[in-house]
C-alpha cells in the first residue's frame, strides 16, 4: 500500500515539471500599450510572471524577470537604479535595448528601449502587478545631421 501511495505522489509531483502554457496564463500579469505606435518594432503587449533582484546583498545586484511567453524582452535587462524607498522596500529602474538599427553613411536610425520601474521587498522579491512599463522610441532621419526624435509609449495593466 505504501509503495502505491509513494508512486502516486511521485507521478503527481512530476506533472508540475511539465507545466504547459495554460498554467502560465493564470499567473502572469500583462500590460498593453495605451496608444498604438506606428513602429512595428515596439511590442504591443508585455507579460510578466516574476520579478526579483538577485545578488541583492552584493555590490552588483541584478534584475531577474521571468516571462514564459516573452523571455526575449528581458534577456540582457540592466538594473540602472536601486535605492531604498522606505524600511520595507527598495525602488528600482531597469532598461533593455530591444532594437538598435543604425545605417551608416548618413542613413536613418531606430532604437527601442524597454524601461521598467517598480519596487521589491527586503528579500528582493517584486510584484509584477505593481510596475510601470514604458518604451522609449528614438528615430533619426539622417545620422549625420539630425537630432533624435524621442517618443515614450506607456503600457497599462490589462
Amino acid at each position: 500500500m505504501k509503495s502505491i501511495l509513494a508512486t502516486a505522489v511521485i507521478v503527481l509531483c512530476s506533472f508540475q515539471a511539465f507545466a504547459g502554457p495554460e498554467e502560465h496564463i493564470a499567473v502572469q500579469t500583462c500590460y498593453s500599450l495605451k496608444s498604438a505606435p506606428a513602429a512595428a518594432t515596439i511590442p504591443q503587449r508585455i507579460c510578466l510572471e516574476e520579478i526579483s533582484i538577485i545578488k541583492f546583498d552584493t555590490y552588483t545586484p541584478a534584475l531577474n524577470i521571468y516571462s514564459y511567453f516573452d523571455p526575449r524582452y528581458f534577456e540582457g535587462m540592466k538594473l540602472t537604479y536601486l535605492a531604498r524607498h522606505n524600511e520595507d522596500s527598495f525602488s528600482f529602474k531597469a532598461a533593455n535595448v530591444l532594437t538598435d538599427v543604425y545605417e551608416s553613411g548618413c542613413g536613418s536610425a531606430e532604437k527601442v528601449t524597454l524601461q521598467i520601474n517598480g519596487r521589491v521587498d527586503n528579500d528582493g522579491l517584486g510584484n509584477p502587478e505593481y510596475v510601470d512599463i514604458s518604451v522609449k522610441y528614438e528615430t533619426l532621419n539622417g545620422t549625420c545631421h539630425s537630432k533624435p526624435q524621442v517618443q515614450t509609449f506607456d503600457y497599462i495593466k490589462e
